[in-house]
């Protein structure tokens, strides 16, 4: 089968190159700005990986606290986004996502994030419909001197937060090294109305890179981090996490060849979470802890060619994901929330970009999904999970090999010196995650329990992309609008006696349901004077359960934001006002749906005040208030409490003065 695969992959390369276009080379860095967004957060405050990617065009932010909070991009999130921390993917340890992957970026020490909205490319690994984030760090630069650096501190008022960060690298253009520092700690925050809100935290981030480059045709690094954070609270959950800790390690060999394959890039990599929450700090009657792993094993290998009319990817790659959680009761093991889940993935992809702007790109991925203590009874009463899966879905569990094939063809042209389009469609899949193929929690009460479903569907994606890009001297505009159709939608649902469940006792269950996601995201720019301009972008989700004629759970309403910024040669400053519609369209109700909204909600809008100064050349003072005139308010998108089963609605903070100071030398 894997010979059969790659003759497919290698049979489509070839058809695509013997088109024999005789057009002018292609300029690949100008078509990816159509579709991504980057933003430098070398001096970012933020508060984890999330957060720093707040005012991108698109996504949105799910509060959980202070720390741990999730992105958003068209509507969805969690795996339906593709994350990765430089070449690695991270799958946190929590199953209520304390953790997701972005909560162990230390920002100050990645100099920048890339956003690509929907599917631009099949080189990231599987699924990621909505999307891919990528933090990276640049390697150091050593040819003026051999040793370069940047230390910096930073306080915010609402949540006392302290944070200090140092990095520093030494050696020669061939070898060189890299350490790396980060400190963050907060205490909870007060909203706009001077309710405390649980979200205090600590996080220390630490680590080393290598960098050989032994000439002009070879690069490589090795890098290793620890990130570590400590007592954090939710006031969302349950439960508090006093560790939530992520060790990983990544090593990336690029070489330049000459023949048919151009360049070669090998990566590979390892996380390893380990996540403990319990309610000890709530002072309950009953003592409740989780104890969870997550284990990440993956790389990739890619060959690049190209021609006067064409460049393109072959490759292969995998990804390896083992999860244990084990919830435990008054120190009595309740049941393997995560029964020694198991889900492994083999992918093969070609893609080739044409200089007429025409992309077409192939997937094939072999996944494998099991769960090693599905039969394995913590407890009596609560059972196996093999048991539960049966006794709700009728189904007996057994280990689920597939093959998935994605496609993609996306053309970009340029209507006119200023005018650029671009039209792409899309196939991809989205894979079943450890909640919703094996998740096991019991409790007494039936609305409290949660049986995933292994024999549940992968979701398919087919997207259709529109944009348009117009650039003038001192005005810029962007509009995006995209439709999706999602086949065997994965959604969390009550059981209610539906097609295919065997039981009514509201507990909460996954189903496959036919869906549909449309939307739109723009930006305008004003250039007022050289110094002087104008900012306005907004994004707008509509997500609808066909199946069950209801709105999709957890879609953002209209979001905006404007803003009017200064910059001058030695510093600059902004004013930002953002906000929020109302959101009507919410499946609320635990009766008829899913419940998974926490209610209507209502819109908002607050105002930031931002600037900084550069003291000397490798010194910049930055200082803000957010949210000046201290709103009380709340985003649409809420928590679902994997423990209790029910939904909070947390207010965001209230005024928070800031200031960030970074030196570089």
């Amino acid at each position: 089968m894997m010979k059969q695969l790659i003759v497919v992959s290698l049979l489509y390369s070839t058809s695509v190159l013997s088109q024999g276009y005789e057009v002018m080379p292609i300029e690949v860095e100008e078509n990816k700005k159509q579709r991504t967004e980057f933003k430098d957060i070398t001096e970012s405050i933020a508060k984890d990986g999330a957060e720093a990617l707040e005012g991108i065009l698109g996504v949105s932010i799910q509060r959980k606290g202070g720390h741990g909070n999730d992105p958003v991009i068209r509507g969805q999130k969690e795996n339906r986004i593709n994350i990765k921390i430089g070449d690695r993917f991270v799958h946190g340890g929590c199953p209520s996502r304390m953790d997701p992957p972005s909560s162990y970026v230390s920002t100050e020490l990645y100099e920048e994030v890339e956003v690509q909205k929907g599917v631009y490319t099949l080189t990231h690994g599987r699924g990621g419909p909505a999307g891919t984030v990528i933090y990276k760090e640049r390697e150091p630069s050593l040819e003026e001197k051999p040793y370069t650096g940047k230390v910096g501190v930073g306080y915010e008022s609402n949540m006392d937060i302290k944070s200090g960060f140092a990095q520093v690298a030494a050696g020669t253009k061939k070898l060189k090294g890299k350490l790396k520092y980060g400190l963050k700690q907060a205490q909870n925050y007060d909203d706009g109305d001077g309710t405390p809100v649980e979200s205090s935290f600590e996080n220390q981030t630490y680590g080393a890179n290598i960098y050989f480059n032994p000439n002009d045709k070879t690069k490589s690094v090795l890098k290793y981090e620890e990130n570590n954070t400590k007592d954090a609270l939710y006031s969302g959950l349950s439960m508090d996490a006093p560790e939530a800790d992520l060790s990983s390690w990544e090593v990336k060999f690029t070489r330049k060849l000459s023949g048919f394959f151009n360049e070669l890039d090998f990566s590979a990599y390892q996380s390893e979470v380990e996540h403990f929450m319990t309610n000890k700090l709530r002072n309950p009657s009953t003592l409740m802890e989780v104890n969870s792993e997550a284990k990440t094993v993956g790389g990739r290998l890619m060959g690049s060619f190209s021609g006067q009319t064409f460049i393109g990817h072959v490759g292969l790659d995998i990804q390896n994901v083992e999860q244990v959680a084990e919830k435990k009761h008054g120190g009595t093991l309740n049941t393997y929330m995560w029964p020694g889940a198991k889900i492994n993935q083999i992918g093969l992809f070609s893609e080739v970009e044409m200089s007429n702007g025409l992309k077409t790109g192939l997937r094939v991925d072999m996944v494998s999904a099991e769960a090693e203590k599905s039969s394995q009874i913590a407890n009596a009463m609560a059972g196996s999970a093999s048991a539960a899966y049966q006794s709700v879905y009728g189904v007996s569990y057994s280990k689920k090999e597939e093959t998935n094939i994605d496609a993609l063809v996306r053309y970009t042209r340029e209507l006119s010196e200023s005018l650029k389009g671009f039209l792409g469609v899309s196939r991809t899949t989205r894979v079943a995650d450890a909640n919703e193929r094996f998740i096991h929690k019991y409790a007494s009460m039936a609305s409290m329990r949660e049986t995933g479903n292994p024999n549940i569907e992968d979701e398919v994606h087919t997207q259709i992309d529109l944009g348009l890009g117009l650039e003038k001297k001192r005005f810029t505009s962007k509009l995006n609008l995209y439709y999706n159709k999602v086949d065997d939608f994965i959604s969390i649902d009550r059981a209610r006696g539906q097609s295919g469940i065997l039981v009514s006792d509201s507990r909460t269950i996954y189903r496959n349901v036919e869906a549909e996601l449309f939307g739109l995201e723009g930006e305008v720019g004003v250039g007022i004077s050289n110094s002087l301009s104008w900012n306005l972008a907004f994004n707008y989700s509509y997500g609808k359960n066909k199946t069950d004629n209801r709105p999709l759970y957890e879609i953002p309403p209209l979001e905006f934001q404007t803003s009017l910024n200064l910059k001058q040669e030695m510093w600059d400053a902004a004013l930002i006002f953002k906000g929020a519609s109302h959101q009507y369209r919410v499946d609320d109700d635990t009766s008829i749906g899913s419940g998974v909204d926490y209610a209507r909600a209502s819109g908002w809008a607050i105002l930031d005040i931002q600037g900084s100064y550069k003291l000397m050349k490798s010194w910049r003072l930055s200082a803000g208030i957010k949210n000046l005139f201290d709103k009380t308010y709340a985003k649409h998108l809420n928590m679902r409490d994997v423990l209790s089963s029910e939904q909070t609605r947390i207010n965001e903070p209230g005024r928070a003065y800031w200031l960030n100071t970074v030196y570089s030398f």
